[in-house]
């Protein structure tokens, strides 16, 4: 029997895994990995939607900046109960 090149850096990662401190990382991980599915198959940035350097490269902050306004919309419905009382709140 022979053990893989690599069977150390394997074993350390496993080790690593049961930690506390992956855990906290991966949980993160996870929400931001999420987030980048929902930019490249909802917002369709997996492929450019127009023709040309200039305009592809505009259009993945501008997804990003209307994924993030998505995002605090929520955020501010969840704080202020709903979203005809979020928008009199944040206005008064």
């Amino acid at each position: 029997m022979s053990l893989n090149y690599h069977e150390r850096a394997l074993q350390q990662a496993r080790a690593y895994n049961q930690t506390e401190t992956f855990k906290t990382k991966y949980r993160r991980r996870a929400l931001v990995e999420r987030k980048l599915s929902e930019l490249l198959w909802r917002h369709s940035l997996r492929f450019g939607r127009f023709t040309g350097t200039r305009k592809t490269k505009l259009q993945a902050p501008w997804t990003a900046a209307v994924v993030n306004l998505k995002r605090l919309g929520k955020l501010l419905e969840a704080v202020f109960g709903g979203p005809e009382g979020a928008l009199l709140r944040v206005a008064t």
